[in-house]
């Protein structure tokens, strides 16, 4: 049990550190030499682009979590593993396709990371 925490926390620390490295690295390239300027249209350009790098970045994090799936063999392709990825990361959740029994608490905590609408108070989790 340790074993499985201890692995589901490695993936959220990667997971983390793929979002705040990516974000970190778009905003410095972005908003150098200075800050933009502050009309409409080039403001509206920039959050664009921030908009379309922030779905790379979870595009990536989830990719992190399908391949980990796919190596563990949790499901059984490819395919059904980048599908199960996308589909708990975004705490959608339909529930077509269940992990083995072996590995669902060690990655019982991936909706939480994504956790961060405040219009939903209450976290979605996979069922165990």
């Amino acid at each position: 049990m340790i074993s499985k925490l201890l692995i589901a926390w490695c993936l959220l620390a990667l997971t983390v550190t793929i979002h705040a490295a990516g974000l970190s690295a778009v905003l410095r390239r972005m908003l150098s030499p200075a800050l933009p300027d502050t009309e409409f249209w080039p403001v509206t350009w920039l959050l664009v682009r921030l908009a379309w790098w922030l779905v790379v970045l979870h595009l990536a994090e989830i990719a992190v979590w399908a391949l980990f799936y796919w190596w563990q063999k949790c499901l059984p392709d490819a395919e059904s593993s980048f599908y199960f990825s996308g589909v708990t990361y975004t705490t959608v959740g339909y529930g077509d396709l269940v992990q083995i029994l072996r590995i669902r608490v060690a990655t019982a905590e991936v909706p939480a990371l994504n956790h961060t609408n405040t219009s939903n108070p209450r976290p979605q989790f996979v069922t165990l």
